[in-house]
């Protein structure tokens, strides 16, 4: 999906706020959706930086960002009011605990590894663990390749922050108010993640546990919440009214989730003390803080959402990591205390040993399985495309070239990305069915469908042969990639 991140940014880099979908030849439109990459195109056009180097940053940035509000967002939860009021040599211990924390959460993955290692995941029998599958699963997999997904984490947590700092003043519900129109706006799936956690967790404090605190402030936390809402009655317009991004946002959102198991065993060793942890705190009959019980009422109402009546329910297991590895972690300090050397070392080898082999796997799959550098001779024909000033033209290729096309030329395709290209499986064939098929349905095919230019690469090439005729005009050819102009 990354090129499709770059198309969004290159229109940004053209000086748009606005976007357009351009991996589908029919027109969209511009709207106010994918701003978060359209700002950093014009971040990029602004400081002169290459658009992939720009993404790049930005992921390294916000990464580092992520880190830092982790570290400080889990000292609100592993620790006792009276183990924060101890001494410095006791201050030095609960750092250590913050920073296993901030690792388990950035680096840590579940059992696929056990998968890899007993061939499992070649039995259909077997469903697959979802840290190696879903991006939005585990934060090491969406730090390492998606840079609004970490942004909108940064956001979430910023705003449970907020959410749990008592009493809450007029400029903490006016960023509270902010961070939620913005995470509506970048991910609103996000958002009616937080919204639901935020106001089950309001009902407790005010209905339940009659908490003065959260009910003299209850007004200004619903306004700052409803903020949120103005996004997504946007969305709601757009999608009843945009024909082509109503059809392409369906196909990029139609994500069912898996059978619970897939998350069990993607959570892996976390959940497991997770588990042990509410096992614990129940069994001792231990008071529960605000923050505690804000935790589990974060686990609850995300879970329930994973299976949710909507399409989407996917796409809500975004940051439930979080609050799992925190349970897990206050286990593990409890484990520690007052326990032998022996003990201790076997804990901290079935921890290291069973949730990082997976993102090792992860690493490896993602330098071996894809490219991760792309053909001299395609940025050749893009660099040319762009300086003869090429713009707002109709390409049609393979899926690689098409999903390349967008996003570094600026121009839309007939066949590009899966989810972004209206009918893309039935168009698939239909390109295949183009290069089989005799000259002058050829140049009737591309005139029906008003393109402007061809890209026959090897690719192309394999599928059959392109017949040219005065109506196709090669423009520039390098290597084995030729772009061909269409006569009308």
């Amino acid at each position: 999906d990354m090129f499709t991140y770059i198309s969004k940014m290159r229109q940004g880099y053209e000086g748009n706020i606005l976007y357009q979908n351009r991996y589908t030849i029919e027109e969209s439109g511009p709207t106010a959706l994918f701003i978060f990459y359209t700002m950093l195109g014009n971040i990029a056009r602004v400081l002169n930086l290459n658009l992939i180097f720009c993404y790049f940053l930005s992921l390294f940035l916000l990464n580092i960002l992520l880190i830092m509000f982790i570290y400080r967002f889990c000292s609100l939860f592993i620790f006792s009011e009276t183990e924060k009021e101890q001494n410095k040599e006791i201050s030095q211990k609960r750092i250590k605990w913050k920073i296993l924390v901030v690792i388990l959460i950035s680096a840590s993955t579940g059992y696929s590894f056990f998968y890899k290692l007993f061939s499992l995941d070649n039995i259909k029998a077997f469903n697959l663990p979802a840290d190696v599958i879903y991006p939005e699963f585990t934060t090491f997999f969406s730090m390492m390749d998606i840079s609004h997904f970490t942004f909108c984490i940064i956001l979430m947590l910023l705003i449970y922050k907020l959410l749990l700092t008592l009493p809450l003043k007029t400029e903490n519900c006016i960023r509270l108010s902010i961070c939620n129109f913005i995470l509506a706006l970048v991910h609103p799936f996000d958002y009616i993640t937080v919204s639901s956690v935020s106001m089950s967790y309001l009902f407790i404090q005010v209905f339940i546990k009659k908490n003065k605190d959260y009910s003299n402030s209850l007004w200004k936390i619903l306004i700052a919440i409803g903020i949120g809402f103005i996004p997504i009655l946007y969305m709601y317009y757009v999608l009843n009214n945009n024909e082509v991004l109503r059809l392409t946002l369906k196909n990029n959102n139609a994500l069912n989730s898996p059978p619970v198991i897939s998350y069990l065993m993607g959570y892996g060793t976390n959940i497991i003390f997770a588990f042990l942890g509410i096992f614990y705190l129940v069994k001792k009959k231990i008071k529960i803080s605000n923050n505690l019980l804000f935790i589990f009422t974060w686990i609850i109402v995300n879970f329930a959402l994973l299976y949710s009546p909507f399409p989407f329910q996917r796409r809500f297991m975004m940051g439930l990591q979080i609050p799992v590895i925190i349970f897990a972690v206050i286990t593990l300090k409890q484990l520690f205390t007052d326990k032998k050397l022996l003990f201790k070392t076997l804990i901290v080898s079935l921890v290291f040993f069973t949730v990082f082999p997976t993102s090792l796997i992860i690493l490896y799959s993602k330098s071996t399985k894809f490219n991760l550098f792309i053909d001299s001779d395609i940025i050749s024909v893009f660099d040319w495309i762009n300086k003869n000033n090429i713009s707002g033209k109709n390409f049609l290729s393979y899926e690689k070239l098409g999903l390349y096309t967008p996003a570094f030329s600026g121009n839309k395709v007939f066949l590009g990305h899966w989810g972004e290209t209206i009918n893309f499986y039935s168009r698939k064939e239909l390109v295949k069915k183009f290069f089989s098929i005799e000259s002058e349905k050829q140049i009737k095919f591309l005139k029906d469908l008003n393109i402007d230019y061809l890209i026959y690469g090897p690719d192309e090439k394999k599928l059959g042969r392109l017949h040219y005729s005065k109506s196709l005009e090669k423009v520039y050819s390098i290597g084995m990639y030729d772009l061909i102009k269409v006569i009308k």
